[in-house]
């Protein structure tokens, strides 16, 4: 299959279930699992000689001060980000593998992995999973970036596949993403058009965008899942 013809099958998928998808994705992003710093580079050029001439005058104390905030600030962020946003962002797995399946879509979909028996394997996946990548992205720009597609599917073959555990699903995810990486690039690349116009409606438009690439992408895997045996990879 091309990416044109899972871009047509998302818009299926998709079919009366727009303004459905659109809220779970406001709600996803709200939450964490997607969205942006929203810096604004003006403003922080205007204000850059004020904190320049404060932080001057900082003493000992002042500066231990700043750094316990900011260490409490960053750790409260990895936090949320382990124990709510990728549970989240699995839930958004979920609904998407839904409406892929033919089963209907629900916005509890999104909170799906907040159950006891469900919830620690979905946040040691997400931790497993980022440290991989996180420590070839370390090494290489490169063998990140393979990386994170070869355990792009990671998700997906654990809502389908509860009996594995975390490490287990990522090995399948690589197994079935072998020769199958550039694929999903293609796909995701195919995009770009659709995302360059999306700057021009302030980001409103990304609220159908981004269900619109994740139909695509759970149609991608639907395509390539039975193409590896369990059994074999684990």
């Amino acid at each position: 299959m091309r990416a044109s013809d899972y871009r047509l099958q998302a818009r299926q998928t998709l079919a009366g279930n727009w303004l459905l998808a659109a809220g779970v994705t406001f709600v996803a992003g709200l939450l964490g699992s997607t969205g942006s710093s929203g810096v604004n580079l003006e403003t922080r050029q205007e204000i850059h000689v004020p904190i320049q001439e404060w932080v001057q005058h900082l003493t000992t104390e002042q500066w231990v001060i700043i750094w316990c905030g900011i260490s409490v600030a960053f750790l409260t962020a990895l936090a949320i980000s382990i124990f709510v946003s990728c549970v989240i962002n699995m839930g958004y797995h979920k609904f998407h593998l839904n409406m892929t399946d033919g089963i209907l879509p629900e916005f509890r979909d999104l909170f799906c992995r907040f159950k006891k028996g469900v919830y620690m394997d979905t946040v040691k996946l997400a931790a497993l999973q980022g440290l991989y990548i996180f420590g070839l992205t370390l090494l290489f720009i490169i063998p990140g970036i393979i990386a994170e597609y070869s355990y792009a599917m990671s998700y997906y073959v654990m809502l389908d596949h509860p009996e594995l555990t975390p490490k287990e699903c990522m090995k399948v995810s690589r197994a079935m993403m072998d020769g199958n990486r550039w694929r999903l690039f293609c796909l995701e690349f195919s995009f770009i058009g659709w995302a360059i116009l999306n700057v021009f409606t302030l980001g409103i438009g990304n609220l159908f965008l981004t269900p619109y690439m994740w139909s695509a992408r759970t149609a991608f895997y639907r395509s390539i899942c039975n193409d590896v045996v369990i059994s074999e990879c684990i």
